[in-house]
């Protein structure tokens, strides 16, 4: 699941820019605490991929 969530997330960065994937990542972990168990691993894969500035905390 993570993976969809990294996908998703690096998706929006590279076609609408760093704001949309901001807002996919809050969509996914600020206003769900659903996946949540998920943020640890998607944190640790966008930051490997170079795509630390996607993570947001608020």
């Amino acid at each position: 699941m993570a993976w969809v969530i990294v996908s998703d997330i690096e998706k929006a960065k590279k076609e609408q820019g760093l704001a949309a994937a901001q807002d996919r990542y809050r969509a996914w972990f600020v206003n769900m605490a659903l996946f949540a168990m998920y943020k640890a691993a998607v944190d640790s894969t966008l930051t490997l991929d170079g795509n630390a500035d996607c993570i947001v905390t608020a």
